[in-house]
């Protein structure tokens, strides 16, 4: 579990929320729901391939991540709560969020929908530049 940042405390309901998500993203539970995750994607897609929504590269279950837009509905997602990224974009966006208090004030789907968006607008920039 991640530790708090410097100089902050976490209070009692952040730390059993921490181990409660600790638990389970190493549960088998998590694991199948990632499965059922690209199953729900892929046919809601026309048995399209899941895509890092900042990079475009092309999304693995084995070497991907799933961002959890919210964590209202941990243990029973709905397939919107979570995004496909891949491990460096998903780092990238945990940085960033966790680099700026104004990101931690929104609602977390907020923050991550606009982060996503910025990110993707400035990976393209990029490319035109």
């Amino acid at each position: 579990m991640r530790e708090p940042r410097l100089g902050l405390a976490w209070s009692g309901r952040r730390r059993a929320m921490r181990r409660r998500y600790s638990l389970y993203m190493s549960s088998p539970e998590w694991f199948t729901r990632r499965e059922h995750w690209v199953k729900e994607w892929s046919d809601a897609h026309d048995g399209g391939t899941p895509h890092c929504l900042i990079c475009g590269i092309e999304w693995t279950l084995s070497g991907d991540d799933l961002h959890h837009r919210t964590y209202a509905r941990l243990g029973h997602e709905r397939t919107a709560d979570l995004i496909a990224l891949c491990r460096p974009c998903h780092r990238e966006l945990h940085r960033r969020m966790e680099a700026n208090p104004e990101w931690r004030r929104r609602p977390r789907e907020q923050a991550t929908d606009v982060l996503v968006a910025q990110m993707r607008y400035q990976r393209n920039w990029k490319q035109i530049s």
